[in-house]
């Protein structure tokens, strides 16, 4: 019994070591092409952490309704074209799509329903073409 324990032990030891090894390796690289960057902090002696960088924060309009509407959880914003501009709060709003897109927001766009809609909508698009 002991040998089985001594074996299971064994490969658990090999196991982490090895799961260790593989999380330092790239780590250190990745930290070394940040040092040369020069975009480190040193919290310690011993590590080097890089620093992340803030997203953009969007401009709030005071005064009229924004050109787009934008939702912080979700990540997608509205504009005045979109059905769901008139009813969504929008916690974040921007002067264009352009700004939206560049803090990282995704545009809202509409999509097929499944079954027989979303075959007629695809016919009727590329007859259109």
């Amino acid at each position: 019994m002991f040998w089985l324990f001594s074996q299971v032990f064994a490969l658990c030891a090999v196991a982490f070591a090895a799961g260790a090894l593989l999380t330092w390796l790239p780590m250190r690289v990745a930290l070394r092409r940040a040092s040369a960057r020069g975009a480190v902090v040193r919290t310690s002696s011993a590590a080097l952490l890089p620093v992340a960088r803030e997203p953009e924060r969007p401009v709030e309009r005071d005064a009229g309704e924004p050109e787009v509407k934008g939702n912080s959880k979700s990540m997608i914003c509205h504009t005045p074209s979109s059905p769901y501009f008139r009813r969504m709060k929008g916690d974040v709003s921007f002067r264009s799509a352009e700004d939206a897109v560049r803090a990282g927001y995704t545009l809202w766009t509409p999509r097929p329903r499944g079954g027989a809609d979303a075959e007629r909508t695809r016919a009727s698009s590329s007859a259109l073409s």
